[in-house]
């Protein structure tokens, strides 16, 4: 039976960690369906819909969703911000809570 996508794993509260030069965050967003009927997902960003090819990157690979910047001064402030996640096949559409990703060094906002 053709069921609409149930989210297995929501993208959870997360603080930008440094790499050496570069700051990132990786969320999560994992679905399934009882029929294996193949789903679509799309990020979105403080309300609007993740372009792969912005900056700071953003790169998907199966469930996560890797954010990257080399903006060493900017010390993830850039990246910063409400994520959710939306999976949708052709029988309807599932939105995940939002996550908050925040910096190190960021007062104003909390977990």
């Amino acid at each position: 039976v053709a069921s609409v996508p149930l989210l297995v794993v929501e993208p959870e509260d997360t603080v930008v960690t440094p790499v050496g030069h570069f700051r990132s965050a990786t969320l999560q967003c994992e679905s399934s369906c009882q029929d294996g009927m193949s789903v679509m997902t799309s990020w979105h960003k403080d309300g609007v819909a993740i372009e792969m090819a912005s900056v700071p990157s953003y790169n998907t690979s199966n469930s996560l969703l890797v954010i990257t910047t080399t903006e060493t001064n900017d010390y993830g402030g850039i990246l910063e911000g409400m994520y959710y996640c939306v999976v949708s096949n052709n029988l309807g559409t599932v939105r995940s809570r939002n996550a908050l990703v925040r910096s190190e060094c960021s007062n104003d906002m909390t977990l």
